[in-house]
């Protein structure tokens, strides 16, 4: 968690090494339910990354994909209180 107090903002990134997530998959990651062509064989039901934007969202913040040469990392934003 890193916290900028010239902001007022503290930010949470998570990120993994994974096989990433598709460009044209990339606009529907925060969406219920929607899995990418490539993951659609895998377990899971597509709901993960729909419920932190909510969270993220409901208490004020913003989420976003940043885009890395290998994995996946989603940083979320939030107000100082």
């Amino acid at each position: 968690v890193l916290h900028d107090a010239e902001r007022s903002t503290a930010s949470v990134t998570v990120g993994d090494n994974g096989p990433g997530i598709a460009p044209e998959d990339r606009a529907h990651i925060f969406e219920r339910f929607y899995r990418g062509e490539s993951t659609r064989p895998m377990a899971g039901s597509g709901i993960g990354l729909a419920v932190v934007a909510q969270l993220v969202r409901a208490h004020g913040g913003n989420v976003e994909l940043i885009d890395t040469p290998i994995g996946t990392t989603i940083a979320a934003t939030f107000p100082s209180p």
